[in-house]
């Protein structure tokens, strides 16, 4: 056998980032295009949705529409996944039989032919309580004439996804092209609007058949998340727009491939047997006599093994072998591939090693007596699972893009476009392989297709195939896009042959301008990125990519809303009583806070104060710790006042001890979120450092002793100052500082006499 070729780089262990990215389907946009849009019932237009009460039976009516003849399908798109029964119907001489259906999310309804018809509804019963986001007349003609590629779902429950691998997902698991359609496997009009053998858009759930007891079941409902939809989201993207891709939904839950009552035996003849594989066949060949000419039968996406588990699996390659033969002569289409999604590496079943070691074994390529033609492995994600044997949501899509991966890399899936593929990553190898062939073997790539002959003794290389590693995806951005965030890359996807090319390399750009030393997988921005497009290139083999632009978003400045100021009239007096000042805060708002600062005066055993506002449960929380110098007091507290309006008496009580004079100062202010760091400075020290966030600014507070003069700081602004006893002897004052553009600075303050003075930084960022 030839040796293998690298294929496909992906992330460590096919780490997908994000949901896939719906494309905009070729329509009309009701609300857009009708001349006039009338509701009836319990049902509001809130901008371009419409919510309905679920009270009454409702509708919207978009009027006024000239439709030609199509194939017209409409879309849907539901806030909830189970919003209560709808339908849509054109309003033609007669109304279209359409059945209501109780799923949310991507809904397609299928229409009859809606020439002549001015006016389409969506139609509401009385138990719809959800929100119509969109409604958009797709003319199917096209995707349905066109040929198509098909490929087959079968096995049992971890691609059927019948009853785990919840919840489904409105932007992941929907019809984002309409090139991707499937055959459902099973009627359920009242729930999902589907008709067995009937070809519908691709959308979750995808519906399978169901059987038990020899017998099929009526109605069965899934409502689980497959791997094959996140399969064709991927590969009719990187399909020629000239042809459809066409899903055939053929697996069962709960079934064996090993004797006489198993379902995939074509020869089963007691309990369930044959049941699942005649279906399976029926299924292709109502496809296959739908599909247009020049259609083809890609291949058989199985995903089976759990139910013919045991610790000796010596014969489960050659029914496998023997069950594949007998579909393919039935299809009548010669050999197709057969790619099997491995169970997960990490399901608690007994004998799960062994299972796993036998099907790798039949693997085109493998070298061992298991092994068989055009029939390939894809490994799914650890780490994903719902339970002993199957695997959640995520995990099924992950292991659906792996699936697109693997067909594109190993030729099977024509790519016309240069649409990238949403696979992300280059930290894991997954190896392809080629089997010996007298004739030509085909390998196209970005819609370039490079032949080679392989035989026993000629391992592919690098020139036989392709010079240069062929990105299949961009690198992609994750992560907050505003300033202060950090924003985190993930490689992209490249088809490669021959030897490792060794590790990509990065660079970070703004707005196209390399960033200096930014050439790591995270980026941490700053004011100097606020409403700039940022992007990644990643050289990989020689090529470069580039990620898509991602905007950063400047943080919302620091805004002092209203201040109050106030000292104490005593002079000489010692008092107990509690200090009060009241400030307005102004209206209630999200992101509104209030600081207070008190400088005293004490007399002896002061050990501190505490905060409130009278009338109030908010908690104030003091701003790192007070300072002192013999008789000379300063604290400062913060409290959030964002569900408070107007005037508001903020109190300080005392612990212990007594005050003589005393200065207080309040400041209301939005978005400044938090005080990041504080800083306190006492016995005559003239300069401090403090951090400050990007965007933020520095409130200071001071006591001046000793007769000296007004402490002042360089580049500040004074918000007050206080004469604490009419004589210049003790001063308090506050001041701010503007460091929008600031990561970092000494504040300095300063006294002409023979003074002390202390005071507290405080850096406020957003």
């Amino acid at each position: 056998m030839i040796g293998p070729f690298t294929g496909v780089r992906l992330a460590s262990p096919f780490l997908v980032v994000g949901n896939v990215d719906p494309i905009d389907l070729a329509g009309i946009d009701l609300l857009t295009e009708a001349a006039s849009v009338s509701l009836t019932g319990d049902v509001v237009q809130n901008g371009s949705s419409f919510d309905f009460a679920g009270t009454a039976i409702s509708r919207v009516t978009y009027g006024g529409l000239s439709l030609s003849s199509g194939t017209w399908w409409a879309r849907g798109i539901i806030s909830d996944e189970l919003p209560g029964s709808a339908r849509v119907r054109g309003l033609s001489a007669t109304y279209d039989p359409l059945a209501l259906r109780a799923r949310g999310f991507h809904q397609v309804y299928r229409l009859p032919d809606l020439e002549g018809s001015s006016s389409v509804d969506f139609l509401a019963s009385s138990n719809f309580d959800s929100t119509l986001e969109s409604l958009v007349l797709v003319d199917q003609t096209q995707a349905l004439s066109q040929p198509w590629d098909i490929w087959v779902l079968a096995g049992q429950s971890n691609i059927a996804a019948s009853t785990t691998s919840l919840p489904l997902d409105k932007d992941a698991d929907g019809w984002n092209d309409q090139r991707l359609i499937y055959v459902p496997g099973s009627t359920n009009l009242s729930t999902h609007g589907a008709e067995q053998d009937v070809i519908d858009a691709m959308r979750g759930p995808l519906m399978m058949n169901a059987i038990s007891g020899g017998a099929y079941v009526t109605d069965p409902a899934m409502n689980g998340v497959s791997p094959a939809i996140r399969f064709g989201q991927d590969a009719v993207k990187a399909m020629p727009l000239t042809r459809s891709l066409c899903l055939v939904a053929a697996a069962i839950s709960g079934t064996a491939l090993e004797g006489a009552d198993a379902a995939w035996n074509p020869d089963g003849s007691t309990g369930d047997g044959a049941l699942a594989y005649d279906n399976m066949i029926a299924r292709v060949n109502a496809a296959l006599a739908a599909a247009p000419s020049g259609s083809r039968l890609r291949g058989v996406i199985w995903a089976q093994g759990e139910g013919d588990t045991s610790a000796d699996m010596s014969s489960y390659p050659a029914a496998f072998a023997a069950m594949r033969a007998r579909a393919e002569t039935a299809w009548g289409r010669g050999q197709v591939p057969w790619i099997i999604l491995l169970p997960p590496p990490d399901a608690s079943r007994a004998n799960q090693d062994e299972f796993l070691r036998v099907q790798r074994a039949m693997a085109t390529g493998s070298g061992g007596p298991e092994e068989q033609p055009l029939c390939y492995t894809v490994e799914r994600p650890a780490g994903y699972m719902e339970d002993s044997t199957h695997v959640t949501a995520a995990g099924q899509r992950l292991a659906g893009a792996a699936l697109a991966a693997r067909a594109i890399a190993l030729g099977f899936v024509d790519q016309g476009q240069s649409v990238p593929l949403s696979v992300r990553g280059s930290g894991q190898e997954v190896v392809t392989t080629a089997e010996p062939s007298d004739d030509p073997i085909p390998f196209t790539q970005n819609g370039v297709t490079y032949t080679q002959r392989v035989t026993d003794s000629a391992p592919l290389t690098a020139n036989m195939i392709i010079a240069v590693a062929t990105p299949l995806a961009l690198p992609t951005l994750s992560g907050t896009a505003q300033v202060g965030e950090t924003i985190t890359a993930t490689p992209g996807l490249y088809v490669y042959a021959g030897d490792f090319p060794g590790p990509p390399t990065f660079q970070w750009q703004r707005d196209g301008v390399d960033i200096a030393g930014a050439t790591s997988l995270t980026f941490d921005t700053t004011v100097a990125d606020a409403d700039t497009n940022l992007t990644i290139d990643e050289t990989f083999g020689g090529v470069t990519t580039s990620s898509a632009a991602l905007t950063i978003a400047n943080v919302p400045q620091p805004t002092l809303v209203t201040e109050s100021f106030a000292k104490d009239q005593a002079t000489t007096s010692l008092t107990t009583n509690p200090l009060e000042l009241t400030l307005d805060v102004g209206a209630a708002q999200a992101g509104k806070t209030s600081v207070v600062f008190t400088a005293l005066r004490i007399g002896g055993g002061f050990t501190g104060a505490s905060l409130s506002i009278v009338g109030s449960a908010a908690v104030a929380a003091e701003i790192g710790t007070a300072i002192s110098t013999g008789n000379e007091y300063l604290q400062a507290w913060e409290i959030d006042t964002s569900a408070l309006s107007g005037n508001q008496t903020f109190r300080v009580d005392f612990t212990s001890g007594t005050r003589r004079q005393s200065g207080m100062a309040a400041f209301s202010m939005t978005d400044a979120n938090t005080f990041l760091s504080a800083t306190n400075t006492a016995n005559g020290t003239t300069s401090a450092n403090i951090n400050v966030p990007e965007g933020g600014a520095v409130l200071a507070a001071s006591m001046n002793v000793f007769n000296g003069t007004l402490v002042t700081w360089t580049g500040a602004t004074e918000r007050y100052d206080t004469d604490l006893n009419f004589s210049s002897y003790f001063f308090s004052a506050a001041s701010e500082f503007s460091l929008a553009a600031e990561t970092g600075r000494t504040v300095t303050s300063t006294n002409t006499k023979n003074s002390q003075q202390f005071m507290k930084l405080l850096s406020v960022g957003a």
